[in-house]
C-alpha cells in the first residue's frame, strides 16, 4: 500500500494517481475532505484501484498514528 500525503490536489494527487496506475493499493489523505474525497473515488474509477483516504491534519502526531492504523487495518482486511 502506498500511503500519499497532501493528496486531495496537486504533487501529492498525482502521486496518489500514478500509484493507482502501478496497481498499487493507495492510502490517501489530506486535510479537506470534500476535494480528498472525491479524488480518491476518481483514482479507484479511472485505475480501478483500491484506494482508502481519510482527512487529517498531518501536524497533528495523534492523527497521523490513528491514520496509520487505519491503513494496516484496511491491508489486514483486503
Amino acid at each position: 500500500m502506498a500511503i500519499v500525503a497532501a493528496s486531495s490536489q496537486g504533487i501529492g494527487r498525482a502521486a496518489a494517481e500514478a500509484f493507482a496506475a502501478e496497481g498499487c493499493k493507495v492510502a490517501m489523505c489530506a486535510r479537506n475532505e470534500q476535494a480528498l474525497g472525491l479524488a480518491a473515488e476518481r483514482i479507484a474509477k479511472q485505475h480501478s484501484a483500491e484506494v482508502f483516504h481519510q482527512a487529517l491534519d498531518v501536524t497533528d502526531a495523534a492523527c497521523v498514528h490513528g491514520f496509520c492504523g487505519s491503513c494496516s487495518g484496511e491491508i489486514r482486511r483486503r
